[in-house]
């Protein structure tokens, strides 16, 4: 599942738990574009984490590229929050997303080696002891 659609699930059923007050959740991965972090705030992510971008600017433009990645995810945030009505990030909210389109397969990982592999083990009779 893509990181952003796991940050979805996952919020929803912290809140669902009742566990979402004083839990912070860290998306990394998929994140490209200034949008990307903005919808993971709106999502619930206390922390957006961001590599590649960085990496592709730091190899082939050096330090001046990074500056300039930097700048425009700065640029990107500032123009989407401008179009949804907000001046600053705590004012994102999660009503700003639509996420009706994503259907939850459940966080439930299947671990097929173990299913395919596990047998269970044969049932001992136990016997009274002699007396």
């Amino acid at each position: 599942m893509p990181p952003i659609e796991v940050l979805a699930q996952s919020k929803k059923l912290l809140k669902e738990k009742n566990l979402d007050k004083g839990f912070e959740l860290f998306i990394d991965g998929g994140v490209r574009r200034g949008s990307d972090i903005i919808k993971a705030i709106c999502l619930g992510a206390s922390g957006v984490g961001l590599g590649r971008p960085f990496l592709y600017a730091m190899s082939g433009y050096g330090e001046q590229g990074v500056e300039r990645a930097i700048k425009i995810l700065k640029t990107e945030m500032l123009r989407d929050m401008k179009l949804l009505g907000v001046n600053s990030i705590s004012e994102l909210n999660e009503d700003m997303v639509d996420i009706s389109s994503l259907q939850f397969k459940g966080l439930n990982s299947d671990d097929r080696l173990y299913n395919v592999n596990y047998s269970e083990m044969p049932k001992v009779a136990f016997s009274s002891p002699a007396k």
